[in-house]
């Protein structure tokens, strides 16, 4: 299984970092019904055994991993999609 990886860079403070990573985790949870925990600096994620994945807060760089079980495979390209409209979203620095 091919994996999802995305790497941003980013000019937020570290809390802002996890904020704009803990908004992703959010926004995706609610379009795809994931579950997601924080350790330490990594925000992890699954849905039961369709997805499952990381995304890592970085001091200047969010590293995202993401698994796809078989059957949303046809979806990738729309959950790439998503997760790139909300990285680029919520890791903009604050006005």
């Amino acid at each position: 299984m091919t994996p999802i990886r995305i790497r941003r860079t980013h000019h937020l403070s570290h809390e802002q970092a996890r904020q704009a990573a803990l908004e992703v985790a959010t926004h995706l949870s609610t379009k795809f019904a994931l579950e997601y925990h924080w350790e330490g600096d990594v925000l992890h994620f699954r849905h039961g055994s369709g997805v499952q994945g990381q995304i890592a807060v970085l001091p200047e760089e969010i590293r995202l991993q993401a698994y796809l079980g078989w059957f949303l495979l046809p979806l990738r390209g729309r959950i790439e999609a998503e997760i790139e409209r909300y990285l680029a979203q919520y890791l903009k620095p604050p006005p």
